[in-house]
C-alpha cells in the first residue's frame, strides 16, 4: 500500500479524512454538514459558498489515491450529519447534496447514507436519488452508525470494527509560541470492538480537541486515554500514529 494509506486495524486503512475497508471495498466518509456556510450567514459571519465543491475535491482525491492503487469503492458510506440543519431543508443544503450525491453514484455501485442527529428531513433527500437513510450499515465484519446513540446487540452480532463520526475529533498541538489544530483519528476499544472515531469530511471546523477530554458519543468513555491518535497531515495527505492520548497528554504537561 501506499504511504498515504495508513491501516489503523484489520483491513481498515485511513485515507486523508475517510476510511477504506478493503474486504468490502467500501470507502466511509464522516459529518459532512452541507448547509454549514447558511448558517454562519445567518449570524452574520461572511464566508465564501466553497464547502460542498471542496468536499467533492477532497473526495476526487481520495478516489485517485485508490485509483492508484488498483481500487474503486463498491460502496460509498455517508457515516451520518450529511446536512448541518435540524430544521428543514435549506436550499443551500437541497443544491449541495445534489451535487454531491451525483458526484458519487458515478464513483460506486452503493451510495449508503447513514442518518445522523442533525439528519431532520433527510429521507425526502434520499427519495430523490432513490436512496434510503439507515441507521447504521454492517458488512464484512464493520458497523458503520453515527455515533450518538448505542448500537443494538442485532447490529453488534458478527462484528470486530465499529466506525463512527459525531465527536469531530481534533487535536490541537504547541510548539510554545504557536498552536494548531489538526483532524485526527481515536482507534480504542468498545465492548472488546475495535472502534474507530472518524474525523469530520466539513472543512470549515476543524472539530473538538480529543486532549480536553469533552465526547458527546454514548460509546466513547469519559477517560479515552488508552485510545491512539492518528492525524491528518493536510499537507502530504498522510495520516500520522501519535500514539496514545495519556502519553500526548503527559508530554504537553511535561513541556
Amino acid at each position: 500500500m501506499s504511504e498515504t494509506f495508513t491501516e489503523i486495524a484489520e483491513g481498515l486503512f485511513a485515507i486523508h479524512i475517510a476510511l477504506w475497508h478493503a474486504p468490502s471495498q467500501s470507502l466511509i466518509f464522516s459529518d459532512l454538514h452541507i448547509g454549514y456556510e447558511a448558517e454562519l450567514h445567518a449570524k452574520g459571519v461572511l464566508v465564501p459558498n466553497f464547502q460542498t465543491s471542496d468536499v467533492i475535491e477532497r473526495i476526487k482525491y481520495i478516489l485517485h489515491l485508490l485509483k492508484r492503487q488498483k481500487l474503486c469503492p463498491v460502496n460509498i458510506v455517508l457515516n451520518g450529519d450529511l446536512k448541518h440543519s435540524f430544521g428543514k431543508i435549506s436550499s443551500q443544503e437541497w443544491t449541495g447534496i445534489e451535487r454531491i450525491i451525483r458526484f458519487l453514484q458515478q464513483h460506486c455501485k452503493n451510495v449508503i447514507i447513514v442518518k445522523g442527529n442533525h439528519d431532520v428531513l433527510l429521507s425526502h433527500i434520499a427519495e430523490r436519488f432513490n436512496l434510503k437513510t439507515v441507521p447504521s450499515f454492517k458488512i464484512g465484519g464493520l458497523l458503520a452508525l453515527h455515533g450518538d446513540k448505542l448500537p443494538t446487540k442485532e447490529e453488534l452480532d458478527g462484528v470486530t470494527i465499529i466506525v463512527t463520526g459525531h465527536d469531530h475529533p481534533a487535536i490541537q498541538l504547541s510548539d510554545g509560541a504557536k498552536r494548531e489544530k489538526y483532524k485526527c483519528f481515536l482507534v480504542g476499544k468498545y465492548l472488546r470492538k475495535i472502534l474507530v472515531v472518524q474525523p469530520s469530511t466539513q472543512p470549515l471546523v476543524q472539530g473538538t480537541d480529543v486532549l480536553l477530554g469533552t465526547y458527546l458519543s454514548p460509546l466513547l468513555p469519559s477517560n479515552v486515554g488508552k485510545f491512539r491518535v492518528f492525524v491528518v497531515d493536510d499537507v502530504t495527505c498522510r495520516v500520522l500514529d501519535f500514539g496514545p492520548v495519556r502519553i500526548i497528554v503527559e508530554n504537553c504537561k511535561s513541556f
